[in-house]
């Protein structure tokens, strides 16, 4: 997500959805505000492909559907646009988005982590209907999952890098996403990148005591 659209003026969610219309572009609309949704990177594309494709053909012919990128969810007055959806549930009166997913998968951008591990991931989990959030990096080998059984508190696990075999997921059948399927042609580290450290010219500092 990128930074708020400028000169709109203050809008309801009802407003919002048809001022939506009239533009080509995908916007998010979270607390009152309005959000422009910048294009992903290949690397994004493809994983959130792969994931979208592996949880469709596990779907098969049943009562749930795979959503990718282009479906709306609307949460109260906030809507979104998650990379992956399953939703197993009937859709609400609206059928320009879905309501009450099972499973909502986000794939990391430089310009969404701190959004997507905080303020998404705190609106997701006010969705009774929601059973599990995967925070999926495209830097490196990496899955953040958060889910709830019954009525117990949340839940969070990390798996990461090559001993990762395999990520649970409760919808469209209870059964797993694999690495191998999540990350398939994409080359993503096991370990985080390297950040360089800015280096400060020596002559900001003060010599020490003779």
């Amino acid at each position: 997500m990128s930074e708020p659209v400028p000169g709109l003026p203050p809008m309801t969610c009802d407003e919002f959805l048809a001022w939506e219309k009239g533009v080509e572009e995908r916007h998010e609309f979270i607390d009152g505000v309005v959000y422009a949704m910048s294009g992903g990177s290949s690397p994004h594309n493809r994983i959130t492909l792969n994931v979208a494709a592996s949880l469709w053909n596990a779907a098969g012919d049943g009562p749930c559907h795979v959503y990718q990128e282009g479906e709306k969810l609307r949460i109260g007055d906030d809507v979104f646009y998650p990379d992956v959806m399953v939703v197993c549930e009937p859709d609400g009166e609206d059928d320009r988005m879905a309501y009450a997913p099972c499973v909502v998968v986000g794939v990391l951008s430089p310009s969404s982590t701190r959004d997507d591990r905080e303020r998404k991931l705190r609106k997701y989990r006010a969705l009774p209907s929601l059973r599990a959030y995967l925070i999926v990096s495209q830097e490196y080998r990496h899955v953040e999952r958060h889910w709830r059984e019954s009525a117990d508190a949340p839940r969070r696990r990390e798996d990461r890098g090559a001993d990762a075999g395999h990520v649970p997921v409760p919808c469209p059948v209870p059964g797993v996403l694999s690495f191998s399927q999540i990350y398939r042609s994409v080359a993503a580290p096991d370990r985080p990148p390297l950040r360089r450290v800015r280096e400060e010219p020596a002559g900001e500092f003060a010599p020490g005591p003779a």
